[in-house]
């Protein structure tokens, strides 16, 4: 009997060290957040602290670490009120619940979402922020893509908290606020902004706006493409040099230099076209092409460069190429450029062509002149353009393709100029000629059972559609939205993979600019991962984004996306089977 009785002694001796030192180790543990305290007009306080465990109420013998324990251990003076073991926030640092009945209460947000629990409620997780407010809000920032190329595009959104109509919380955009991007403001009129940097690097993000507290800061990443794709023209006076798509690699700053950059040196020095001794100024400055073409002191003949005909008027070592870029390289011969105020008049409407030659003032500086006596070649035909403006009139539906050129100037590039007809204004008697259409008809019948409707079809000349869909791409292989820049890759590469269209398209998408249309992100993950596809990019690792794996997070067990759709399921299918 005293042996049992002492093995029961011993257990309970035993249970109670541990029960012990495990309150003890309770009451010791700590963990470490952000407490915010702010006012309309004050920061109270602002740091991390390690908070240790705290009684978990007036009447209570337990312990934990919550939000109550970290006010208690922040050192300011504070108020509460007690409603059976809730303990709700009545007044910090002489800023009272109410005041004079004015109508302002304190109140507080775990991590930024507004808490309707009692302070000692809510256990402190390790990283936790923990923000008490009053008489004033918060402002959160997010972008949909934080880790991205140089030159592409995240879409950052600030937004604003507040209370509804029915005093439900509630975050809105934060129009008219403003962002620091690296110390540097940057006006954000919607609270959407379109952030795209032009250098790699981390750059610190925040965003502030009048009567709101500062949001929480950001790192967006920005890296180099390893490789650029551009289009090189090196043109004299009497030869043209080069004149093809060329991927740039990275090489030397300058001669000697331990840094590299993708700059204009590289380009030409990749295109075989030089040797070291053509280079002056520690390989900063052109002298010649293989010996020839080399700097005329005497005449003021030199090597110029020009970045989508803008003049570069810096080192070519120190420009950095962009995707897309178109570069070209001069020689005792000076570019024209063409534009037109409307590529897209209706039938028999004046679009107004203008073609400009480059030149140096009186002072040296660059400047684009109206190239008078030269010529513009208009649908294979040349038309002379005594002022450099042109007055011209489109008097059919098919897409006219116009360039000019000039003696002694470089020809200008293409535009297409495609006239629309005027809504209403077909020809009466088009429908008695239904039957000739070269593409065809289809009988409809009407709706009484009275007689049928011809409707024709119009055969499609592929090679001007395709002409016209390119006449459409910008400088950087865009065309404009996500959806329309994916549907154009895939409809270019089923054509010519390789072509330049297509290539610049490509050397788009691998920016991996953001795919999202704000309509259904299964569809848009599943055309932008066709898109990659279509150009033989992996849409598994080929991008920065691993498509596959975002459409994959997007099924909730039983469907993909909206459940009401049946585009999202379809696009899917052909990019998961």
């Amino acid at each position: 009997m005293k042996k049992n009785f002492f093995k029961l002694s011993f257990i309970f001796a035993f249970v109670l060290f541990f029960a012990i030192t495990g309150q003890a180790k309770a009451d010791t543990e700590t963990t470490t957040i952000r407490l915010q305290i702010k006012t309309n007009d004050a920061s109270l306080y602002d740091r991390e602290i390690n908070v240790t465990a705290c009684v978990d109420s007036l009447s209570a013998s337990t312990t934990s670490v919550n939000a109550l324990c970290a006010l208690e251990q922040s050192g300011l003076a504070y108020g509460l009120g007690w409603y059976d073991d809730l303990a709700f926030l009545n007044s910090v640092g002489g800023y009272l619940n109410n005041d004079g009945e004015n109508g302002i209460y304190w109140g507080w947000f775990e991590n930024l979402n507004y808490s309707n629990l009692a302070l000692n409620q809510y256990v402190l997780k390790s990283g936790d922020k923990i923000l008490l407010a009053y008489n004033v809000n918060p402002l959160r920032i997010s972008a949909d893509n934080t880790s991205l190329f140089v030159g592409a595009t995240s879409t950052i959104t600030v937004e604003q908290f507040g209370l509804d109509a029915s005093w439900s919380p509630v975050w809105l955009p934060a129009a008219s606020s403003t962002l620091m991007i690296d110390g540097v403001e940057a006006e954000n009129t919607s609270g959407v902004y379109k952030y795209k940097p032009l250098s790699a690097g981390e750059k610190i993000v925040y965003a502030k706006k009048d009567g709101y507290i500062n949001s929480n800061n950001l790192a967006i990443t920005a890296e180099e493409l390893k490789v650029k794709t551009i289009r090189l023209q090196i043109k004299t006076h009497d030869v043209s040099l080069y004149d093809a798509d060329i991927a740039v690699t990275a090489c030397p700053d300058s001669d000697g230099s331990t840094t590299s950059t993708i700059n204009v040196r590289c380009a030409i020095d990749q295109a075989g076209l030089t040797d070291p001794s053509d280079w002056a100024y520690g390989g900063t400055f052109l002298n010649s092409i293989k010996g020839l073409y080399a700097s005329d002191y005497v005449n003021n003949i030199y090597w110029n460069w020009f970045s989508n005909l803008e003049y570069g008027q810096v080192a070519m070592t120190q420009h950095v190429l962009a995707n897309g870029e178109k570069l070209l390289l001069t020689y005792n011969v000076n570019p024209l450029r063409i534009s037109a105020d409307n590529i897209a008049p209706y039938v028999n409407a004046t679009s107004t062509i203008t073609l400009e030659q480059f030149g140096l003032d009186a002072s040296w500086n660059p400047a684009w002149y109206p190239a008078a006596s030269s010529s513009l070649i208009i649908a294979g035909q040349e038309i002379e353009n005594i002022s450099g403006v042109y007055e011209y009139i489109a008097t059919a539906t098919a897409p006219v393709l116009i360039y000019g050129k000039k003696s002694g100037c470089i020809d200008s590039e293409e535009i297409i100029i495609t006239a629309q007809e005027i809504a209403g204004n077909d020809n009466e008697n088009n429908s008695s000629n239904n039957n000739q259409s070269s593409g065809g008809s289809v009988i409809l019948p009407t709706a009484t059972g009275g007689g049928a409707t011809i409707v024709s079809l119009l055969k499609v000349d592929l090679g001007k559609a395709i002409d016209f869909l390119i006449s459409k791409q910008a400088a950087d292989g865009s065309f404009g939205s996500a959806i329309i820049t994916d549907w154009a890759a895939i409809a270019l590469s089923s054509i010519n993979s390789n072509g330049l269209a297509a290539q610049k398209a490509k050397s788009y998408l691998l920016t991996d600019p953001n795919p999202l249309a704000g309509m259904n992100s299964v569809s848009d993950y599943s055309r932008r991962a066709m898109a990659l596809m279509s150009l033989s990019i992996s849409p598994y690792n080929g991008a920065k984004t691993n498509y596959i794996k975002k459409i994959i997070d997007l099924f909730d067990g039983q469907q993909f996306g909206d459940a009401s759709l049946y585009n999202d399921d379809i696009s899917l299918g052909a990019v998961l089977t």
